[in-house]
């Protein structure tokens, strides 16, 4: 029992200290190269799309261990369907919720931080696409640690850390504080690309 919980819970230990630095990594990044007011623009986005962070409390308190329930007393047909539902749920509050932000997006930058220039737009805007990557991958995550399967999780962390590290600094020559953003969609992209078309993970 130890060295399966073991096996299960190592890969996701080196899973979060690539995720804390991939998440720390583009701020970093962009403030070398463009300074401290790319960066608020871009800590600007991520504030107003944090509200979408319940869904996922609700995934990992809740949904996680109901999977895991389901999966251990009625076998992974009904764990699967079960998931499916979780799936519509969770993507269509999600999609409900960052549509709402898009609508009403220059009401609540100009509530929240008052006028502000054209760019912190195009940074919100990109912040709802990477959002909806974020949640597909986290939907995809936890099925995968319901399976104990995490060593895919840890594997499509560090394919997508190289990709988006190698990418990001041409796109800031390009795009500017952007490209911050840009860099965390393709590394969000690639890592569901890996959870999806894994070996490991089609073997349930």
């Amino acid at each position: 029992m130890v060295i399966e919980q073991y096996n299960f819970s190592r890969w996701l230990v080196r899973s979060s200290i690539l995720q804390f630095f991939n998440g720390n990594a583009y701020v970093l990044i962009t403030g070398c190269f463009l300074g401290v007011a790319q960066v608020a623009y871009l800590k600007m986005a991520q504030n107003i799309v944090g509200i979408i962070n319940p869904i996922y409390v609700f995934l990992d308190n809740h949904a996680q261990l109901y999977l895991a329930k389901t999966r251990f007393k009625s076998g992974v047909e009904a764990c699967d369907k079960a998931y499916m539902k979780i799936v519509i749920f969770c993507m269509s509050s999600l999609m409900l919720l960052l549509s709402i932000i898009y609508i009403f997006r220059s009401n609540i930058i100009i509530y929240i931080y008052g006028e502000q220039p054209a760019i912190i737009y195009t940074y919100l805007d990109l912040m709802l696409v990477l959002t909806a990557f974020t949640g597909l991958n986290f939907l995809q995550r936890l099925i995968i640690k319901v399976r104990e399967k995490t060593e895919i999780i840890y594997k499509s962390y560090v394919y997508s850390s190289i990709i988006s590290l190698i990418t990001v600094y041409p796109l800031i020559t390009l795009y500017g504080g952007i490209a911050a953003v840009q860099a965390m969609i393709i590394a969000q992209a690639v890592m569901l690309l890996m959870l999806r078309t894994s070996k490991m993970y089609n073997q349930k």
